[in-house]
């Protein structure tokens, strides 16, 4: 063992977990209304690779724009609101004026990279005319029409892009990011209804406020000749016009085919959850504090629907956290430090609201952090070596806020990391091995800068990960079992480069698993009861690779799940409690193990 923590952390010694970040926004940050007449359209697009759908790439090297005009030819301006779930990519233009209004096709922006040596992910601006930005129009075959009244709000339709980048992370060459127009395709639904069916539900104080003045339409766009078209030429360096593949797809069919689908889950202390494209959240795995949200103790090694209407979800050591489509947050589960948030210390065996507005959450060990719409943190639960970062050491059983201009969050084992807007990494909490990564091994109750250009991070339960906007992944804190993969078991007090061409990466207790750009999955450290998937249960201190085409992955204390290229789940480790979620009370699977698998129409 690592050297022994005082006695004061001992008491922290039922708190054994780390979870992954969920990171869904609940609501765009609509404006209030100009004028009474004021109106808005929405154009919902995604990836799609098989029956799997995802949102769109959107960074700081590329991104997609969806290319409307009005009657004057001049280009309507997008937001973009990504959500995890009904809808993968949601653009949306409020304030507009009545008139006519066509959907020409997507507009594709990438770097340079030969122009952008610094450049990182909030820097990008796909509306600015900078030397390092370039430009791609893809066009549809018959483009779209609608005349937007006053006071209304009218989708395009649903749209579905495949594209292959020229490189991306993996090619040296200066135009990786671009799109190469023969892999280039389109699948439109234009009379889908789900992006209006989901404006519906939202309940923000913002959007409530725009539906005083607005109404929700159930028009649709429909098709004009291109002839009545004037095509626009690019206004920067590469333009390249090719004709999309129009598919007139059945709604229906879509969505029975994609039910099976997990658009999002996480792994706890030893329960799992995964929510389905239909919106219904199903559990596995220990229940003993309630944690399952379903009024008993009883664990289940077979999945269970447990809830509807849910977004994205958040698993501590043993609570839950969850986000549902109207932006509210609903716990259940331990609450003996005020991890729910609840202002109570009662453990809650039923989801119950808390707090509101919100469009992030993240679980560690025994505290929770959530950010609002607004981009402000809020923290609860287990304070005693400073996590909330509030700059006490009192727990608190209520959310307080902590920090503005908040992009990313993650709560590991008893310390917290988050992400601005800007892309500075601060942390908070425990580091007696250096998981903040500040070169010392003194705790901060109050948060401290780490690093710049950060895109996301990922906290242990001792150790931290972090990634860059260059693809490059970062490591810092205690490497007991080698789970910083620098090929040592020597503690790090600041961050040291591991590996490049990462997409995503998540830490569980004492290992960590990451993506690269090319789907494959890697891990390192601790590899007891099949922690890492490699079938060994030989502890690395290097990075060995486990699968491939994986799209998303969560570690919990002991165990993973990771989604792949179609959507489906699987999962490896310790399963003592159902926590793999593949119906058996086998001890631990030491590879991936397909799971959370229903019956066709169930």
């Amino acid at each position: 063992m690592g050297k022994r923590l005082p006695l004061v952390l001992l008491l922290l010694s039922l708190c054994v977990f780390s979870s992954c970040l969920s990171l869904v926004a609940m609501w765009p940050p609509v404006e209030y209304p100009h004028n009474p007449g004021s109106s808005m359209l929405v154009v919902e697009v995604a990836n799609k690779s098989g029956q799997y759908t995802s949102a769109l790439t959107n960074n700081g090297y590329t991104g997609w724009i969806p290319w409307v005009v009005d009657s004057q030819g001049n280009t309507v301006r997008f937001r973009l609101y990504d959500s995890g779930m009904k809808l993968d990519s949601l653009y949306y233009a409020e304030n507009l004026k009545s008139g006519i209004y066509t959907l020409k096709g997507f507009i594709h922006i990438y770097s340079d990279m030969s122009k952008t040596p610094t450049l990182g992910i909030f820097d990008f601006n796909p509306y600015g005319n900078m030397p390092y930005q370039n430009r791609q129009e893809f066009t549809l075959t018959t483009p779209l029409s609608i005349e937007l009244k006053e006071a209304e709000i009218v989708s395009f339709g649903a749209y579905y892009i495949k594209a292959v980048w020229k490189g991306g992370f993996s090619s040296p060459a200066n135009d990786r990011w671009m799109i190469n127009p023969e892999t280039f395709s389109v699948e439109t639904i234009p009379d889908d209804r789900q992006a209006l069916e989901v404006l519906r539900t939202w309940s923000s104080p913002d959007w409530l406020s725009w539906l005083r003045n607005c109404s929700i339409s159930d028009r649709v766009a429909q098709k004009v000749s291109t002839k009545e078209i004037e095509l626009i030429p690019a206004s920067v360096e590469v333009a390249v016009e090719k004709s999309s593949t129009e598919t007139e797809l059945d709604v229906r069919d879509l969505q029975t085919s994609s039910l099976l689908v997990i658009e999002d889950f996480d792994a706890g202390g030893w329960h799992s959850m995964a929510i389905r494209s239909n919106g219904s959240l199903w559990a596995a795995g220990n229940n003993e504090k309630g944690q399952l949200g379903i009024r008993d103790t009883s664990k289940h090694f077979q999945p269970i629907e447990v809830l509807d209407h849910v977004r994205s979800v958040a698993l501590g050591q043993s609570f839950t956290l969850v986000l549902k489509e109207g932006g509210s947050l609903w716990v259940t589960g331990n609450n003996a430090h005020g991890e729910l948030g609840d202002t109570t210390l009662i453990d809650q065996y039923a989801f119950k609201q808390t707090l509101g507005n919100v469009k992030a959450i993240s679980a560690g060990n025994c505290h929770s952090a959530a950010i609002t719409a607004d981009g402000r943190l809020w923290t609860t639960g287990d304070n005693r070596i400073g996590q909330l970062g509030d700059g006490t050491l009192q727990n608190r059983n209520t959310f307080a806020s902590v920090a503005d201009y908040v992009a990313f969050v993650d709560a590991g084992g008893w310390h917290t990391c988050y992400i601005t807007e800007k892309g500075e990494l601060y942390a908070c909490g425990l580091n007696g091995s250096g998981q903040l990564g500040d070169g010392t091994d003194t705790y901060r109750a109050q948060p401290v800068k780490i690093m710049d250009r950060i895109v996301s991070v990922a906290c242990g339960e001792n150790h931290t990960m972090i990634c860059r906007g260059d693809g490059t992944l970062w490591a810092t804190g205690n490497n007991e079992y080698g789970q910083l993969g620098d090929g040592t078991t020597v503690n790090r007090l600041s961050p040291v480069e591991i590996d490049n061409e990462v997409v995503s990466v998540t830490a569980g207790a004492n290992f960590t698993l990451y993506i690269k750009s090319d789907g494959s999955l890697w891990g390192m450290g601790y590899n007891g009861n099949g922690a890492l998937g490699d079938g060994t249960g030989v502890m690395h201190t290097a990075p060995v690779r486990i699968m491939e085409h994986v799209v998303a992955v969560k570690a919990g204390f002991e165990h993973s799940l990771v989604r792949d290229e179609e959507g489906q789940l699987w999962s490896f480790g310790l399963n003592s409690s159902g926590q793999l979620g593949i119906g058996s009370d086998v001890y631990y699977r030491d590879k991936p193990t397909k799971a959370f698998i229903w019956e066709s129409g169930t």
